[in-house]
């Protein structure tokens, strides 16, 4: 692969990683999204259960008035009862917006890590498709790749063909294949 092909694989890296943060994050919005409307929700159903709880109540305070019994004894237990199921039912609901509200953050979280990752893939990437298109050692971090280190003072098998850039820290210790002058 020459240098142009190099470069734009690096730049489809980059690119890439880059769409893909952006996927991740438009995810992450919407299950943030979701996690606040699960909670309104759960508001919004335990308040529902309550009111019609209420509701209920009256309607039967009323017809055990009007039958002419007294709110005394097993008909005051029964709309006890009734009151507790109620409460304990809106407490569920709410509880369970809360529960899918959780869920949904840690979705989003999810979704913000997947991001990040999709940058740092894409950099990964980039810097393969360049280091293996102008380095010519396919990229590879710890041998197979290229030349070993070499001593200061040794020479290469390869030191014809073999370039280096003089004005690099490294290129000191190591044998680094560049365009410019003889090793």
């Amino acid at each position: 692969m020459g240098a142009a092909g190099a470069i734009l694989g690096g730049a489809g890296g980059i690119l890439g990683g880059i769409g893909g943060s952006m996927a991740a994050k438009s995810q992450a919005k919407q299950a943030d999204l979701n996690a606040k409307l699960a909670k309104r929700e759960g508001y919004r159903e335990e308040a529902r259960i309550r009111s019609v709880g209420r509701r209920e109540a009256s309607e039967n305070v009323t017809r055990v008035a009007k039958s002419g019994v007294r709110l005394e004894g097993s008909p005051m237990e029964v709309l006890s009862e009734n009151a507790a199921k109620v409460e304990a039912q809106a407490l569920r609901a709410r509880q369970a917006g809360l529960l899918a509200e959780a869920l949904f953050k840690q979705q989003e979280q999810g979704f913000q890590t997947a991001s990040t990752m999709a940058l740092v893939g894409g950099a990964l990437q980039a810097g393969s498709s360049v280091a293996g298109g102008l380095g010519g050692g396919g990229g590879s971090a710890g041998g197979g790749g290229g030349p070993g280190p070499l001593n200061p003072g040794q020479k290469s098998e390869i030191a014809g063909a073999m370039t280096f850039n003089a004005n690099a820290d490294m290129s000191r210790r190591f044998a680094v294949p560049r365009f410019g002058t003889r090793y």
